[in-house]
């Protein structure tokens, strides 16, 4: 069986664009329910999505309609007429589209093809030889599997739990219409991927086809004269071989002269090629946000305009073709390389413009899917997108470009435009969950021997296969540590004046508090952090506040945030205490010191200053208090309310003190992960907010001073020559978030659930405490002083009983080499989850690599229960969330949304974390979304399930941390 992809394009008026939109936009993005309906009964679309893309003035408008489909195309066009009707005969009339609705749409079909007389266009199907009915049924076989786990016990050998279970499937009713699944079927998307080859290698390889393929207007001509030179001379011996072999080589000088002539002219053009590094439309990227991650997959419209030329067109179809080959002879079928999250996507020039229209429907958020793209196969969009306008630089058609992420994604979300109709067949399967669910069907089915029984219930088990010189003066001193020996601290959420001369006045008031440098002053140390409401009251202009990002700029309580960071129920922004509505917070001064005395004294210099509002103050717990409530020994370390060591797991930034003691080297990463300004991992500068043009930078900001007699001087390179106008140099983005948790609630549900584990025949055979204590660890993955399952799978490393004190929290273990199927620590653990080190790609440096780009740097720290104002009632206490990043989607928002949050995280099926899920289920399309842990055991997985809500949002925002220069001139 094979898909089908079906494009139309159908010209309109430019003037009926606004009246087309909103048309398709009842019909819903994602679908709503009659359309979702109709388009079911056949149960042959994948995916589609309607949308309208502008044209040049004076040029028409597209009515574009994509679908990928199990029927051939005309069929396809036939099903969606029909199905449609209701909703495309408004939105055809809206754009003034005339005509029976099949035959306009296969009139306007567009057939594509990677020739070099072929439309350009490539397609992509991450799903191979899977129908929308089978991939349906294999996930109510997979989920039914797993419900029969829940439902009983199975005892025995992995080959007899298997035979036991294929028996229930047989007889229970669940399973009644789909027993035709117990025979195996061909499932490419489960096949190994083919033998590596070298680069060199697969480009030797293409050379002679692509020759032929786009090269066929210089041999053929000159092959046929050769052949009419050879046919004049026949029979004269020897002159007609010397005819016959110069010909060849003419036509072989022709040919190389033709490639080469090809070659000197995408030179040429990529020398004089400018990036274009404009932020994208606001509007824009809101009207997108509201679309996005409202299930397990998203969908994406990108609109590029051609570099002008037939140069750029035939490279176009150079790249189409060249990806084409490569992934259907290189790459495992249904991966673009090494990326397995895309179900369809397709490339497609529109007919008559210059517009390259890019549709893709993935799994996960559109940050980690860029991600994988600039790790994973950053080439291949180069290759293509490389013929665009504004693309960062490419060189040689396929190199860098795609592999500045920063720029790259920038570019992307201009590039991309809201999508008014989408419609997915499964909206909360993952393709992962669509091969695993196709393994557990295959295995049920044919699995014989004790060796493939053992990896079919392994699937069970949520298993899946296995420099810079800092210029530490200028930085905020909380970015080097986190002031262990200032125990006592305070967090103050402040609003400023309104008028700018008083704003400026109450920021100048304010700076002798905020220390700078990895060497904090011995009695007390300030961080102070800034909202966009505060960099707008102190006068910064609007064409500097316009340089942050878009998610800065928008803010945590936003409608868009929340939505990313799950904060909902009573979590929602309307009921925190700060953050949100009137008690918006223009700054947070977080205020540490060596006494409560210096603490005090800190506090009223900081409420003296003039114009000054406190909106919210909390107190920190000291840490001497925390250390001692411990009971383990450990020195210095905190535990947070439910009693597990704290920040035990943290980044360690190159060129700070901590990274040089250090021996965790794994978790080692470049400054400018955290800190703007300086080279990141993957040696690119962050994306940094600027100083408006308008503005003199003299004496203001620093720029990089000559580094010291044999010291290290960063390569900047011409995309920082502006640094003397750089606002975020030194500087970092912060987000607090205030996290009740409810102690007790979490303590009965550990009560609650090592009673139903008591009667697990998977569960280990302890004593209730230490069965308690095992569960919470399980949910954790750490034990409570801090040392990891991975290392410790049975007992804490200090002993039960207090023995070996000198043992400390261990953080340089490799989760998916040394625990490649979770029986050690589970996937969906809250340690897990917060960073999969290596755990996708057991054993992979470039995995790590890739999930040290999402990794934050935290300096919290625990408070106490508390009444927050006079007649309301006493709040829990928790932790103050407090962490750095340099970019807030890459970074915080993407662990909580892709990581934490994420219901098929890592395999797992309708999963959130354990801790910070929320407790809650809902129901999604008929889907179970559950705050729940699957622990993997000899007997089966152990399934916690009902996990309370234990964790609110009390209060929290985005923030910046400025340096010292930058401090310096918003307040000047």
């Amino acid at each position: 069986m094979s898909h089908s992809w079906v494009t139309i394009a159908i010209p309109m008026d430019s003037a009926r664009t606004a009246a087309t939109r909103a048309e398709l936009r009842k019909m819903g993005n994602p679908a709503e329910r009659e359309v979702r309906v109709a388009l079911r009964e056949d149960l042959k679309i994948h995916f589609m999505s309607t949308g309208v893309i502008d044209g040049d003035p004076g040029a028409p408008a597209h009515l574009v309609i994509e679908a990928s489909s199990d029927l051939p195309p005309d069929a396809t066009i036939a099903l969606l007429a029909r199905a449609l009707a209701p909703w495309y005969g408004p939105a055809f009339a809206a754009a003034g589209i005339k005509g029976e609705l099949a035959t306009v749409m296969r009139a306007h079909h567009v057939k594509t093809g990677q020739g070099l007389l072929d439309h350009p266009g490539l397609d992509f199907t991450g799903s191979p030889g899977m129908t929308v009915k089978r991939i349906r049924e294999e996930w109510r076989l997979a989920r039914g599997v797993r419900d029969l786990f829940d439902a009983k016990s199975y005892r025995g050998t992995a080959l007899e739990i298997l035979a036991q279970v294929r028996a229930d499937v047989r007889k229970g009713k669940p399973f009644k219409d789909l027993q035709h699944l117990l025979e195996p079927e061909p499932t490419p998307c489960l096949n190994a991927p083919p033998p590596a080859k070298s680069t060199a290698a697969i480009v030797a390889s293409l050379i002679v086809p692509a020759a032929l393929t786009f090269l066929w207007p210089v041999i053929v001509p000159a092959l046929a004269l050769t052949l009419l030179a050879i046919g004049l001379s026949w029979g004269q011996g020897a002159l007609t071989v010397l005819v016959g072999l110069t010909g060849l080589f003419l036509t072989l000088v022709a040919t190389l002269v033709g490639a080469a002539a090809i070659y000197a002219g995408l030179r040429k053009r990529e020398a004089a090629d400018l990036p274009d590094n404009s932020l994208p439309d606001d509007a824009v990227l809101a009207e997108i946000a509201q679309d996005e991650n409202k299930a397990a997959q998203n969908h994406m419209t990108g609109v590029s305009r051609m570099k002008p030329g037939h140069l750029r067109r035939i490279t176009l179809r150079l790249a189409f073709w060249f990806i084409g080959k490569v992934a259907s002879a290189y790459y495992r079928p249904g991966f673009l390389g090494q990326i397995g999250t895309i179900h369809f996507a397709r490339w497609v020039l529109l007919p008559g413009t210059d517009r390259l229209v890019f549709f893709s429907n993935y799994g996960g958020s559109w940050e980690s899917y860029l991600e994988d793209f600039i790790t994973k196969a950053h080439n291949g969009l180069t290759g293509v997108w490389s013929n665009t306008q504004g693309f960062p630089k490419a060189t040689n058609l396929f190199a860098d470009g795609a592999t500045d992420g920063d720029r790259f994604k920038r570019w992307a979300r201009r590039q991309q435009q809201p999508t008014p109709f989408w419609y997915s067949a499964y909206p909360h399967v993952s393709t992962a969950r669509i091969r695993a669910n196709a393994s557990i069907r295959q295995g049920l089915a044919s699995a014989a021997t004790h060796e493939e029984a053992d990896l079919w219930f392994a699937q069970l088990g949520a298993r899946t296969p296995p420099p810079s010189l800092l210029e530490t003066r200028e930085i905020q001193t909380l970015l080097f540590g986190g002031l262990k020996h200032h125990p006592y601290a305070a967090l103050l959420a402040l609003a400023a004046p309104a008028d700018t001369a008083a704003a400026r006045v109450w920021l100048k008031a304010l700076k002798p508090l905020v220390g700078y440098g990895d060497q904090p002053d011995p009695k007390q140390v300030g961080m102070l952090a800034l909202a966009p409401a505060a960099l707008a009251k102190v006068g910064l202009p609007a064409s500097g506040l316009a340089s942050f990002p878009f998610a800065f700029r928008d803010g945590m309580a936003s409608e868009v945030r929340s939505k990313i960071l799950a904060d909902t129920g009573d979590d929602k922004p309307a009921e925190w205490l700060w953050g949100s509505g009137t008690n918006t917070a223009d700054a947070v001064l977080v205020l540490y010191a060596r006494t409560p005395a210096l603490l005090k004294a800190a506090e009223a210099k900081a409420m003296a200053a003039k114009g000054v509002r406190l909106v919210h103050r909390v107190a920190l717990r000291p840490l001497d208090s925390a250390a001692q409530a411990s009971g383990r020994g450990l020195k210095n370390q905190e535990h947070e309310a439910f009693g597990f060591a704290d920040g035990v797991s943290q980044p360690l930034i190159k060129g700070v003190r901590r990274w040089r003691a250090s021996r965790d080297q794994i978790h080692e990463v470049e400054p400018g992960e955290f800190i703007l300004g300086y080279p990141d991992n993957r040696g690119f500068l962050p994306l940094s907010p600027t100083l408006p043009s308008e503005a003199d930078p003299a004496n203001i900001l620093t720029t990089v001073a000559p580094p010291p007699e044999g010291g290290y001087a960063p390569d900047l390179g011409a995309s920082h020559a502006n640094l003397d106008r750089d606002l975020g140099r030194n500087g970092t983005f912060l987000v607090v978030r205030q996290l009740a948790q409810d102690v007790r609630r979490f303590d009965e549900a550990l009560d609650a659930f090592t009673a139903t584990a008591m009667n697990h025949v998977g569960a280990p055979p302890l004593d209730r405490p230490k069965l308690r204590e095992w569960i919470a660890a399980k949910m954790i993955g750490r034990w409570k002083d801090g040392t990891s399952l991975v290392r410790y799978p049975h007992r804490p490393g200090t002993g039960w009983q207090g023995e070996h004190p000198h043992i400390e929290p261990d953080n340089d273990f490799l989760l998916g080499a040394e625990d490649p199927v979770g029986h050690r620590c589970p996937f969906g653990a809250h340690i897990r989850r917060a960073n999969p080190r290596e755990s996708f790609e057991p054993g992979s440096m470039e995995q790590l690599a890739i999930v040290n780009r999402h990794r934050i740097l935290r300096a919290g720290r625990r408070y106490e229960s508390y009444v927050p104002a006079k007649g309301k009632k006493r709040e829990d206490g928790g932790l103050m969330f407090i962490c750095f990043n340099a970019d807030l989607e890459r970074q915080f928002e993407f662990v909580q949304q892709t990581w934490m949050m994420a219901p098929q995280f890592h395999g797992l099926e309708n999963e959130v974390d354990a801790v910070l899920g929320r407790g809650r289920q809902r129901e999604e399309d008929g889907d179970r979304v559950m705050a729940r842990l699957t622990i993997p055991t000899p007997a089966g997985p152990l399934h916690i399930r009902g996990l309370p809500d234990v964790v609110r949002v009390r209060g929290g925002g985005y923030f910046f941390v400025p340096s010292k220069s930058a401090l310096d001139y918003l307040s000047s």
